[in-house]
């Protein structure tokens, strides 16, 4: 109810539905947000902790950073990301990501115009956000227009719906992911690294629009 969303209400919550009875599956997107209020969050981890050892709540949790160090970095007391599974969502299978724009379009009964997937591909590379930031942006344009698209144009508005997303991710990488990624041959072991976190696609980055960020350095200190 608070205006600050109070996470001891969330705490409280939890308890009167786990109370009631009721199966719970509790999603929490940009989980690294929390640590900036470590000292609430630690007494709702204590709980998450009690609740990870009963079949009643499953937890999904979505960070940049592994749990471990976030737990590091934000000063927790509770250990909470030994009663997670942890796994780092990378790129999509270029037939998964297709077949996902394809089922978004035709459920709402618009046809994918010509050069529709290509040019996700280019911008978006499938990495599982900016598919579905591209799939909007063509979207909306497909539901306004009964043209052709002008991917010129698209990329633009792309580009900059995109911007302030891709410069948290720069800025969220180490120096030596950013070194790696400006080098146009990064050692293979690195290549390796960057591709399991779905920031390379075959050696480059895996947008068009990320890869001239890089080059012209966008996010750069001036």
């Amino acid at each position: 109810q608070d205006d600050d969303g109070d996470l001891l209400a969330l705490e409280d919550a939890l308890q009167e539905w786990q109370q009631a009875g009721r199966q719970l599956l509790l999603l929490l997107d940009e989980v690294d947000r929390l640590i900036e209020r470590a000292t609430e969050f630690n007494d709702v981890l204590d709980l998450w902790r009690v609740f990870g050892q009963t079949p009643t709540l499953n937890i999904v949790t979505a960070s940049r950073l592994p749990l471990a160090e976030l737990v590091r970095l934000g000063n927790l007391v509770s250990p909470f990301h030994n009663i997670f599974i942890e796994q780092c969502l990378g790129l999509l299978a270029e037939a998964d990501w297709r077949g996902l724009v394809r089922e978004g379009f035709e459920s709402r009964g618009l046809p994918l115009p010509p050069g529709a997937l290509p040019w996700i591909a280019e911008v978006a590379g499938g990495h599982p956000f900016y598919t579905q930031m591209a799939a909007d942006v063509l979207y909306q344009w497909r539901r306004d227009h009964a043209a052709e698209p002008d991917y010129a144009a698209l990329t633009s508005v792309f580009a900059a719906q995109a911007h302030a997303t891709l410069k948290s991710l720069w800025e969220h990488l180490t120096a030596r992911e950013q070194a790696a990624l400006r080098a146009p041959r990064p050692a293979p072991h690195t290549v390796a690294a960057l591709e399991h976190r779905g920031l390379l696609r075959n050696g480059r980055p895996f947008s068009t629009i990320f890869a001239q960020g890089i080059r012209e350095g966008w996010w750069e200190e001036k």
